[in-house]
């Protein structure tokens, strides 16, 4: 039993720091990703702001958010 988790331990030391660089790449990509969906909203946002300019502009900012957030999590 002590040799299994002799081998155990030993690779489990060996595959950590891919594992843990591979989370960590993953987690710079979602953060990326997140900021760039919160820069679109705020974009929808004043797009749906300027109702009294642009007729449907809550349409057009639900339409112009939709297809963004899709492109980048695509």
């Amino acid at each position: 039993m002590n040799e299994h988790k002799s081998a155990w331990l030993k690779h489990s030391l060996q595959t950590l720091p891919e594992k843990v660089k591979k989370i960590h790449t993953k987690n710079e990509s979602f953060n990326s990703k997140l900021g760039m969906t919160v820069d679109v909203l705020e974009d929808a946002s004043m797009i749906a702001a300027m109702d009294g300019f642009l007729p449907f502009a809550d349409v057009i900012a639900i339409g112009y958010a939709a297809y963004n957030i899709y492109d980048i999590w695509d």
